[in-house]
This record gives structure tokens, C-alpha cells and sequence, in this order.
């Protein structure tokens, strides 16, 4: 017994599903990448030019072949998840913005490696975090080396999962070195992939070359692959929810097609943050309803082909000030997150998705917590229907002393009520320090992963080469 939401019949998920082969075999999808395409091309596909066309047997062939289960490995052995979870949305950080918000300037400023560095902290103290994006890009860095910074901060400094985006292969390559080193050899790291990459695909219908190759290393190394598609309805995609879907569906089984021809045990989720504009300003908009049931949507469809999920979540408009305000906060948290997504990316955004902030983290996090209370999973069966306990009691009979009430009611009523919430100890007003003062604490006190003299050399010459290589692209 859990909740789930749910918008797509089997009958309309199947329809998706034929709809999407034709578009494959008969639009196709660009890929930016010879090398990408010419191995497609071997494996049955159909390429003229950067277009490639997949037969529908290849597809069908392909999707046979999928893995269902993998794991999504940490440097902590307490930290290892297993997908798809089996209890609740695996919660993480989205990513990943330029700006930060500074309390004292009261204004956004850059991103620096200091706070991405407090933010792995946090982070990696919070047992809400689930697992990790380097939310904060560095700014002390540019593009690709920008990326492997990130990657290389959040390894050096949380324990858990981290998830990054990747660009192209030359990149991936060095991102998977970081990996392999924190999990101790290829062969380790398979077993326990603490790096997870984001190769996600241009809406509509385009893998570009950096992306392609860099699905294709991290296929190869064992890597779990985020292939995020993002069409927003009425500008990258057609203004219906059902055309939407289906974009989304197309560009994860074209990414799906290019991981699994690379590595027939390709890990590969599920990924998208479909959405719809405002149309008064073309702007990203993660308040309106679409949001949620293309998100929904795009669950129903993961669930149709057995595959792990990761989606954006996000839940910007947040009021604290109130404790109405605050259980809107969770409420609007829970829907998103009822969709029963594996690995919901969603926390510490500001601005849509251009900033963030360590304060904007520990407030999301104590929103997903009290969140957790609608999507706890319920047993069905004798002991918990209770008949001998309603026989025992009989009409008018009363629960409050019975022994199974004791044995069950911590588990089965959730008792963390807003107003005894630690952020309003000294009434709403006062929230952002509240938060603030749990942020000092960690930062004091908490002590992230702790690595050996020989792993910090090896990790500081992959860093060496990576900067050298990357920094003259």
C-alpha cells in the first residue's frame, strides 16, 4: 500500500511507446558525433548525414536488453542505494546554477569553490540528501574544466552518491579516473559506482557530439547515465502534454540506443525536467500544474519500460513565514515527489535554477522530511488489517491501551508537527537563522570522507592532467 501519481492509462503508454518507434525509424534523431554514429550505423541503423534512424526491430531488440537494477554507489558504505528504490524518492540537489545568494549582501554573487565545498558538507551531513549534484559551479573555473572541478570537489568532500553533468568524452574520461580512484580500481568501481554522469540530449530530437561520446564512456566504465531531456511545451516541444511525453520518451530511447550498442550492460535512467514556459516571458516556470503531471507522465513511462527514474522536481516559491505557509511548502513537495520518481533533483534552487544557497538546501531538506509522511510504503496483511485486535475489542471497543497500537502507531502516524519544527523555535520571522545556525554547526562539526596519504596523490595527478588537457580545449 503507498500513494502514487498517476496520469497515463496502460493503454496510453502503449500508445506512446508505438508512436515513439515510428518517430525514430521515420524522423530519426541528429547526433553530433561521427564516431557515435558510425557505430550505430553497425549496429542496424539507418545514417545519412548527422540524422540516424533506428528500426523498430532494433529498438524493440534493444529495450529486451535493458537493465532494470543497478546500484548508485557512494564512497560511504551506509550511503549505497539501490535503484529503483523500493521506499521512498531518492532526494538530491538540482543543478547547476552560477549564483549563489549571500546572506549578509543580502544580493546573488558568483559561486565560488568555497561554498561549493560548505554546501558537500552540508550535504553530506544531511540524512535527507539522499545523494549529491554539485548544485554551485565554481567560478573560479570555465567550461569543461568547470565541470571536473565540480566533479572533483563534491568527490574530495561528500561521502554519498555524486551526480554530475558531462560534456563530452575527453571529459568523461577524467570524471570516470576521479570515480574509479575514490572506489578503488575499474573493477571496484563498477561494483560501487560513486560517480554518476549527466549527458543530457538537445530538445528536439538532438545529441550533440560531446554529449554522445560522453554516453558512450560512461556506458563503458559502468557509469549510471542521466540522459535529462527538457522540452517545454510550445517552444521546444509541441503545446500538448501528450507530445511532450512523447519527445521525452523519443530522446531517452534514442540515448538508451546509443548507451546500449556501446555496452550491452549499460546502466541508464530514465531522466527528464519537461515543463512549460510562461508565455508572458518564455521563462522556465516550475510553479505551474504542468510541471507536475508532465512529470507524472514521464514516471508512467519509465515505470512502462522498467526503468529507474531521475527528475526534476523543483519547488522554488517557498513561504516560510507562516505555518500554513510551511505545510503548503510540504504539500506541494509531496505531490511532486508522489510521482514516485527514483531520484528526485530539486533541492537549493533560487531564481529559476540561476541561484542558490546553503540556507535554501537546509530549508528544502526539512521540507522533504516532512514531506516523507506521503509517501511511506503500508503493509496489507494479517497483522496489520487487525481483525483479531477489532474481534478482540468488539463494537464500541476502544484502541488506545492495545498492545498492537503501541507496536504500530510510531510507523503508521506521523507525529513531527510544523510548529515544533526547529526552524520556528523563535517564531517564523527568525527561519533564515534558524537555518543559518544549523549550517554553522555542521560546518564546525562535521567531518566528510577521510582518504588515505596514496588516494589524495592519486587524485591530485588526475586533477593535474585533467587541468592541463582541459584548460587549452
Amino acid at each position: 500500500m503507498f500513494s502514487k501519481l498517476t496520469i497515463l492509462s496502460s493503454e496510453e503508454q502503449q500508445k506512446i511507446h508505438e508512436t515513439t518507434l515510428k518517430l525514430l525509424a521515420t524522423v530519426g534523431v541528429v547526433i553530433g558525433s561521427e564516431s557515435v554514429r558510425d557505430m550505430l550505423a553497425k549496429a542496424g541503423a539507418k545514417v545519412v548525414g548527422e540524422n540516424v534512424r533506428f528500426p523498430e526491430a532494433m529498438v524493440t531488440e534493444m529495450l529486451s536488453q535493458s537493465v532494470h537494477r543497478f546500484p548508485l554507489g557512494a564512497y560511504n558504505e551506509k550511503h549505497r542505494l539501490t535503484l529503483p528504490s523500493v521506499t521512498h524518492p531518492f532526494t538530491t540537489t538540482a543543478g547547476y546554477v552560477p549564483f549563489v545568494y549571500d546572506e549578509e549582501l543580502g544580493k546573488d554573487r558568483y559561486a565560488t569553490v568555497e561554498d561549493l565545498q560548505q554546501l558537500c558538507t552540508v550535504a553530506d551531513a544531511m540524512d535527507e540528501m539522499d545523494c549529491f549534484w554539485p548544485l554551485m559551479l565554481p567560478n573560479e573555473y570555465s567550461g569543461e574544466l568547470q565541470e571536473f572541478k565540480a566533479t572533483e570537489i563534491a568527490l574530495r568532500n561528500i561521502g554519498k552518491n555524486v551526480q554530475c553533468s558531462s560534456a563530452s568524452g575527453e571529459l568523461a574520461r577524467y570524471q570516470i579516473e576521479l570515480g574509479r580512484a575514490i572506489a578503488g580500481g575499474s573493477e571496484a568501481f563498477r561494483k560501487n559506482p560513486v560517480l554518476s554522469l549527466l549527458s543530457a540530449p538537445t530538445t528536439p530530437l538532438a545529441v550533440e557530439h560531446g554529449i554522445a561520446d560522453a554516453i558512450v564512456e560512461s556506458a563503458k566504465a559502468g557509469v549510471p547515465i542521466l540522459p535529462m531531456s527538457l522540452p517545454q511545451m510550445s517552444t521546444t516541444s509541441p503545446a500538448t502534454v501528450a507530445a511532450d511525453t512523447l519527445l521525452v520518451n523519443a530522446e531517452n530511447l534514442a540515448c538508451q540506443m546509443i548507451a546500449r550498442t556501446a555496452a550491452a550492460d549499460a546502466r541508464i535512467f530514465y531522466s527528464s525536467d519537461a515543463g512549460a514556459p510562461n508565455l508572458f516571458n518564455a521563462g522556465i516556470d516550475y510553479e505551474n500544474p504542468e510541471y507536475v503531471l508532465l512529470a507524472a507522465a514521464d514516471c508512467d513511462m519509465a515505470r512502462f519500460y522498467d526503468l529507474p527514474s531521475a527528475m526534476g522536481c523543483s519547488v522554488e516559491y517557498k513561504d516560510f513565514s507562516t505555518k500554513a505557509g510551511f505545510e503548503r511548502n510540504v504539500f506541494r513537495c509531496a505531490l511532486k515527489l508522489l510521482t514516485r520518481v527514483d531520484v528526485a533533483c530539486w533541492v537549493g534552487t533560487r531564481n529559476s535554477c540561476l541561484s542558490s544557497s546553503i540556507i535554501d538546501v537546509i530549508l528544502d531538506l526539512e521540507v522533504c522530511r516532512h514531506a516523507k509522511a506521503y509517501f511511506r510504503n503500508f503493509k496489507v496483511d494479517d497483522y496489520t488489517l487487525a481483525l483479531d485486535v477489532i474481534a478482540e475489542q468488539g463494537p464500541r471497543g476502544n484502541y488506545l491501551d492495545h498492545v498492537h497500537t503501541f507496536q504500530n502507531f510510531r510507523e503508521n502516524i506521523f507525529t513531527a508537527k510544523a510548529e515544533n519544527c526547529y526552524l520556528f523555535e523563535d517564531g517564523y520571522a527568525n527561519y533564515r537563522k534558524a537555518a543559518q545556525a544549523k549550517m554553522d554547526t555542521i560546518l564546525k562539526e562535521h567531518q566528510g570522507p577521510s582518504f588515505d596519504e596514496a588516494l589524495v596523490k592519486e587524485l591530485d595527478q588526475i586533477a593535474a592532467s585533467a587541468e592541463k588537457q582541459l584548460t587549452n580545449k
